[in-house]
Parts: structure tokens; sequence; C-alpha cells
């Protein structure tokens, strides 16, 4: 019981943070909640720090972040804690492998326990992007917190022609909602 109790919350944890439902079906926004099946197990990342993953790790959860030129701490703990929530792997998108491997050493509290893996594309080429996120099952959605990282031209909305963004993608940081004009212009207030 304590089981079934345990994947209910989990589903509805995961369908509060991803909007998956509203784009996919219910069997595959099931699918992606339990790659596995509902009684399929699950292993765990072990504990120690971040774990770099292997090719047996491909069928589990993932959760991408992309990475630019720097990685803000309260992203990198945003998508830590979605991980944790969600028993996910996180998944690092960036254009070059030095600021992800300078993020892994940085902030290794953060990682610890945590399954990790990354995938270089071509400097943050929007087709690269796309072909990251969609070459990989199991991507429950993906995370951008900085202007500069790959993921970050897939949030803006391109042509009916062009390919849809297979997951959603959360824009969390100080960049991610641009100001109104009314919010950014100067208000004139008539003293009374």
């Amino acid at each position: 019981m304590k089981r079934l109790l345990d994947h209910i919350k989990q589903s509805l944890e995961a369908m509060a943070i991803a909007d998956l439902g509203e784009r996919s079906g219910r069997r595959a926004m099931h699918k992606s909640l339990f790659p596995g099946g509902i009684g399929g197990q699950e292993t765990a990342a072990p504990p120690g720090g971040p774990q770099i993953s292997d090719p047996a790790a491909q069928g589990s959860r993932w959760i991408a972040l992309g990475v630019g030129a720097a990685l803000p701490e309260l992203v990198l703990a945003y998508a830590a804690g979605a991980c944790r929530r969600m028993s996910a792997n996180l998944l690092f998108i960036a254009a070059d492998d030095g600021p992800v491997i300078d993020a892994m050493a940085k902030y290794y509290g953060h990682l610890d326990g945590l399954l990790c893996d990354r995938e270089i594309v071509e400097g943050g080429a929007r087709g690269s992007a796309l072909a990251a996120l969609a070459g990989r099952p199991g991507i429950a959605f993906a995370i951008s917190g900085t202007a500069d990282d790959p993921l970050r031209p897939l949030s803006r909305r391109r042509g009916m022609l062009e390919a849809r963004v297979p997951v959603p993608i959360v824009l969390i940081g100080k960049e991610a909602r641009k100001p109104r004009v009314s919010e950014s212009a100067p208000r004139i207030v008539k003293a009374t």
C-alpha cells in the first residue's frame, strides 16, 4: 500500500511540475511517468556525489538542464530538487564541456546521489538541441535558466512548419520573463 501511495504522490508532483499532460494523451503521460511500468523496479543512484551515467540508464526518467557560459546555483538547485522529487536523472545540455564540469565541481553538494550525464550540442544551434532532446527517450521536461544556454532558443515560438519541441521547457531565473512595456515604463504619480 505504501508503494502505491508513493507512486500516486510522485505522479501528482510530476504533473504539477511539468505540463506534459496538456500535450500528451493519458498513455504517453503514463509511459513518461512510469517507464518500467507500475510494478517495475526503479534503480536509484548510489549515494556519494553525482554519478556519470552508463548506457544501462537509458530507459529511465531524465530532466534536461541547459548550461550556458555559467550556471546559477538557484537553477541547479531547482533542477536537482525536481530530479529528487520525480526520481529522475539529470542531463546537462551544453555547447561546451567546460561549464558542465565547472558546475559539477562547484555545486557538488546539490548533485549528491543523482545520476548525471551530459550532451554536447553544436554551438547552441536550435536543431542540435532539438535532436538532443528527441534522441533520448524518457525526458520529462527541460529547464532553461540563462539566456545563453542551448535550450533557451527552443522556448521562443517559431513558425508552424518548424519542428515542435518534444518536451515542455521550464524557464527560470532572472531572465525568464521580460517585463511588459507598461511595467518597465516610468509611472507618473500625481501629487494631490
